[in-house]
């Protein structure tokens, strides 16, 4: 059993369940990503039916000390994603913390849309296959300075398709890279009947990005809704400020079905940012400037992600209609 943490439990029942030969033996092996299940249990409560071994990335000699001391600073000593991708030890599931690792971990590995296509009666393929149906929304969070970086996340459904990164590049520059990722998806516009939703983290240079992708949008027509969100707007009466309303929404009501790319520095940015409450009871997600000060970098590709899911649409009024196009 490969990256046992996250095989899920009644797989892993089906399997002890053919442990009843006298030969049968189970081998589990993986990164400690969950405190439950039985891959968990097996190093813990049920520790004396295994014989359990742990691999420390400090104590190998394979691994590069330049990379642990990376991380170290990175992610922060005694994080649960030091302790987990160098440490090798099972979360604590830090108490403040908004999303836990093992959550963004079982999403990271989630497949919504793969289905078994039998070939014959010896052979199969699986082949990822996503509906027509899946909606196609794009987020955009603006590199400011430094080594941040700008993000595109692409969602069709509850599948994340691999980010897009990129370092220093200004606003003309970023506006063409959200068009050509959106024109991959005008033909589904148009057989569909529906419009994509961009959504750009407005606050500062971001703003510049708004201004001309609005200006492309109505200069050629194209099925694009652009959606400026103001990252220092108010949020609603359980979140305080949007940001935390966005990071609310995705950890209640879509975490558990989303399917995220495999991308450590996703995982570990949706998993290290804290949280508070307020004195009027509301939930504060920890600004840019608290995780720098931790020495953690901006949560940029994290922000993209959960900006993909907002609930945050245009109103009817404020679209502009594509007219549609005359079949030959």
């Amino acid at each position: 059993a490969d990256e046992a943490s996250g095989i899920a439990d009644d797989i892993m029942e089906a399997i002890l369940g053919t442990l009843s030969g006298a030969e049968n033996k189970l081998f589990m092996c993986g990164n400690p990503t969950k405190t439950s299940g039985v891959f968990f249990d097996s190093h813990n409560k049920d520790r004396s039916m295994y014989k359990s071994h742990k691999v420390s990335s400090m104590d190998s000699p394979r691994t590069s000390k330049e990379n642990i001391e990376m991380l170290k600073k990175k992610y922060g000593d005694g994080s649960d994603v030091y302790r987990v991708r160098v440490e090798g030890e099972f979360p604590r599931g830090e108490a403040d913390a908004f999303i836990p690792l093992e959550n963004a971990e079982a999403a990271r590995i989630r497949e919504p849309y793969k289905v078994e296509i039998i070939e014959d009666a010896e052979d199969s393929v699986v082949k990822e296959i996503i509906p027509d149906t899946a909606l196609v929304e794009i987020s955009c969070d603006v590199a400011r300075f430094g080594s941040d970086e700008t993000v595109i996340a692409t969602r069709r459904g509850w599948k994340v398709l691999p980010l897009q990164i990129h370092h220093q590049r200004d606003t003309m520059y970023v506006t063409g890279l959200i068009i050509k990722e959106a024109k991959k998806y005008f033909e589904w516009c148009e057989k569909m009947e529906k419009r994509i939703p961009v959504r750009i983290d407005d606050t500062g240079v971001g703003g510049g990005v708004t201004d001309r992708l609005k200006e492309v949008v109505a200069e050629n027509d194209y099925p694009i809704d652009v959606i400026p969100i103001n990252f220092a707007s108010k949020g609603n009466a359980d979140y305080a400020g949007i940001v935390s309303l966005m990071y609310g929404h995705f950890r209640d009501n879509c975490l558990d079905y989303v399917q995220l790319p495999s991308d450590d520095d996703l995982i570990a940015q949706l998993s290290v940012r804290r949280y508070s409450i307020t004195s009027d009871g509301r939930i504060q997600i920890e600004s840019k400037k608290s995780m720098k000060d931790r020495g953690l970098k901006s949560p940029d590709r994290a922000e993209a992600v959960v900006m993909a899911f907002a609930p945050l649409y245009l109103k009817k009024r404020d679209r502009t209609k594509r007219p549609q196009r005359q079949r030959k």
